[in-house]
């Protein structure tokens, strides 16, 4: 008997605030109407535990908060700093070490970063340092802005730099008034990034149309499937 197939992916954005949380809901969302069991997992948040309690929802499953988000601080700042203020210290084989357990426990699993794909973690660590020792398959959350180009192709040439593969880009239409501009936004990262890229008005839009790179028949480790969309999904 072989055994079964892990599909653990990291979400990582350009920034705070793109919408990281809610694309992984909705993923960990997407996997649960293929009748998959998955998990999510916010390992540190500062301010709030409002994204590590949304992923407990996605997940469906009675899992601890203190499991999902084990590492919390209360001052809304970079991890660095939040953890300064209260005098404590966070170090990565900490996190990584509260990590493993659930990725062993789960075939299916979404870790989300903090902030963007370079916000301090410690003194001398950042979101960067905690994938390269997960060792996950990216995904790069961005949100349609003036700028979203340059911060997401410097964040994906940054993925690749450190040695992780990148598998797709999910591009958050919020904010983006035009249609026609989130497409060319859409296809402009596609060519740029040579990625797949599939761009959301909302979120949970991708419940329903998961975007096929996503789904569990096509994820491998560095792998992200065939082609990419700039539309919305219909």
């Amino acid at each position: 008997m072989q055994p079964e197939k892990r599909h653990h992916l990291f979400v990582t954005g350009t920034d705070t605030g793109v919408g990281k949380t809610y694309f992984s809901a909705a993923l960990l969302c997407a996997w649960r109407r293929l009748g998959l069991r998955p998990v999510g997992l916010k390992p540190i948040a500062t301010g709030s535990q409002d994204d590590a309690l949304c992923l407990q929802e996605a997940t469906g499953t009675k899992i601890p908060l203190s499991e999902i988000n084990p590492f919390f601080f209360r001052c809304p700042a970079a991890p660095a700093l939040a953890a300064e203020a209260e005098g404590r210290k966070l170090t990565l084989p900490e996190v990584e070490a509260r990590v493993r357990p659930l990725l062993a426990r789960f075939s299916y699993a979404v870790v989300e970063g903090v902030g963007g794909w370079k916000t301090p973690l410690t003194s001398t660590e950042t979101v960067c340092d905690l994938a390269v020792r997960l060792q996950l398959p990216m995904i790069v959350v961005a949100l349609s802005r003036l700028g979203v180009l340059n911060h997401t192709l410097l964040t994906v040439e940054s993925i690749r730099a450190a040695g992780l593969p990148p598998i797709g880009i999910l591009l958050n239409g919020f904010s983006e008034p035009s249609e026609k501009t989130l497409a060319e936004t859409a296809a402009s990262l596609c060519r740029h990034a040579e990625l797949p890229v599939a761009s959301f008005r909302e979120a949970s839009q991708l419940v329903s149309h998961p975007p096929a790179w996503l789904l569990p028949a096509v994820l491998s480790p560095g792998g992200g499937g065939n082609g990419a969309s700039g539309r919305l999904p219909s």
